[in-house]
């Protein structure tokens, strides 16, 4: 049997959000666009995920038996979080009767903030019969779900450890509001694992990341001993908000964009936000409903 020890590290930042209202008279020569009184909420500094549902669980079953005597053991535990506040826990649960045995254990280490999502899990599974009618078997699992929205495209970082050894298997995905997933890894019963650092621009709306290990094993007295092991290691981090309206590259949408936007309208591409050659009112449009991102 083999034991891991996953330990978490990460920095946790609150945020505070000042909002002010700023009057802006906008007049333009030699345009149709009348001049207008203009309201933006600023004050946004990153964007954060709103949490919408979570299920995160472990699940252990063992049992252990001989045809011969008529000899029996079983024992099964289960165990799921109730909220999104930290989830860790450890199950385990043991099936004997002398001539066939069977072991399971799950592990859960989770967390959930507006920013930052960590999760861990390991699975694994023993099973062992010495009798030509014995028998035994278990199964484990640490599954985690957590579905979020985002409402500004945002840039995250993701970091994915998953190992499947023997009879484990190990998947990770990130899936969007349609079912299409934006990434997805699976392993499963071949010694393998993968170690991977990327990031992904997350367009606004709802997203669901999940994350399951488990085993099943059997065993008899023919096919011998058999094992499952299987981890995930996995994080995803809010990095940046990306401001459809900022125009100078400064990582924010502020007045400075909307000069930049005011002195080419009608004249020429210098403000154009929606890749048509031109700077107009759909231009305009797409900035005022950016104003204050970033900031």
């Amino acid at each position: 049997m083999v034991f891991r020890l996953l330990i978490f590290s990460g920095t946790f930042h609150s945020q505070i959000q000042n909002k002010d209202t700023q009057m802006i008279n906008v007049s333009l020569k030699k345009t149709l666009v009348p001049a207008a009184l203009l309201m933006f909420t600023g004050g946004m500094q990153a964007t954060t995920f709103t949490p919408v549902s979570q299920q995160r669980s472990l699940e252990c079953n063992v049992s252990a038996g001989d045809e011969m005597t008529g000899n029996f053991d079983s024992d099964s535990m289960a165990d799921s979080a109730p909220d999104f506040d930290i989830y860790d826990n450890d199950i385990s649960v043991y099936a004997d009767i002398e001539i066939s045995n069977s072991y399971a254990d799950c592990i859960q280490l989770s967390e959930i903030t507006p920013t930052l999502v960590t999760a861990a899990g390991v699975a694994s599974c023993d099973a062992f019969a010495s009798t030509d009618l014995s028998f035994a078997d278990g199964t484990s699992n640490s599954d985690f779900n957590y579905t979020f929205t985002i409402d500004q495209d945002t840039n995250v970082q993701l970091h994915v450890y998953a190992a499947a050894l023997d009879e484990g298997y190990c998947d990770v995905a990130l899936i969007d509001e349609m079912g299409v997933p934006v990434f997805i890894f699976s392993l499963s019963g071949s010694d393998d694992s993968i170690d991977t650092t990327f990031s992904e621009l997350l367009l606004a709306g709802e997203y669901t990341l999940s994350a399951s290990a488990g085993g099943d094993v059997y065993s008899d007295f023919f096919t011998g001993g058999s094992t499952s092991y299987a981890e995930f290691d996995i994080s995803m981090e809010s990095l940046e908000v990306v401001c459809n309206g900022d125009l100078d590259g400064d990582g924010v949408t502020d007045q400075a964009d909307l000069g930049i936007l005011l002195s080419s309208y009608g004249i020429d591409a210098g403000g154009d936000l929606d890749g048509d050659g031109d700077t107009d009112q759909a231009d305009l449009g797409i900035l005022l409903g950016d104003y204050g991102c970033g900031l």
